[in-house]
């Protein structure tokens, strides 16, 4: 997923700015931008769709050059964050948090997946983006019956099945919070489903 192009920055109320990204894939789940905790309350996303990408409220405290979008795929929270800031962004997958908040209030850290924990960036360079895969927790995997070749052991016959399907509503998320380790904070917003067009 790339951006296409920055369409607009307009001044709204002297304090409230109107961006409007777009994006070559309709289907993210989150958005999100860089910000104080503070600010969360005043980021709103507007509308979603295919021809215009994303719009979204925001103000002089954030900052619109570090953003990221998010997805459930598989048995992950695939999130690819972007930097079009003028400055390297540092990374540290042993100090990085991230945080996902369900709607009904509960707030679950997720875990770097082990098997793609190898592919977590040191750093994003500016202009460029890198991808992150998060571990969703076993009771969102569907839980199936699976022969394992050589082992008629029943106990083992019930596995989670990586390609089995998520017993996960997306929309149950709220959002997901990405608290960097160089003190940098990305609020992601739950994407209204009603806005996708």
């Amino acid at each position: 997923m790339t951006i296409k192009s920055k369409k607009q920055i307009l001044l709204f109320a002297s304090t409230i700015i109107i961006s409007a990204c777009s994006t070559l894939n309709p289907v993210n789940d989150l958005f999100g931008i860089e910000m104080p905790e503070e600010e969360y309350p005043n980021f709103k996303i507007g509308a979603y769709t295919e021809e215009t990408g994303i719009s979204y409220y925001s103000n002089n405290k954030m900052n619109t050059d570090l953003f990221a979008w998010a997805e459930v795929e598989s048995k992950n929270l695939r999130i690819m964050i972007y930097n079009s800031t003028n400055n390297e962004l540092k990374l540290n997958r042993n100090e990085d948090q991230y945080l996902l908040r369900l709607t009904d209030g509960s707030e679950i850290f997720l875990t770097l997946d082990p098997i793609k924990f190898h592919r977590y960036p040191s750093s994003i360079k500016p202009g460029t983006s890198a991808e992150v895969f998060l571990l969703l927790p076993q009771k969102y995997w569907t839980n199936v019956e699976k022969v394992i070749p050589g082992n008629r052991d029943e106990e083992n016959l019930r596995q989670y099945d990586e390609k089995s399907p998520l017993n996960f509503d997306k929309t149950n998320m709220s959002y997901v919070k990405i608290l960097l380790n160089t003190g940098k904070t990305i609020f992601l917003k739950s994407i209204p489903q009603s806005n996708r067009i």
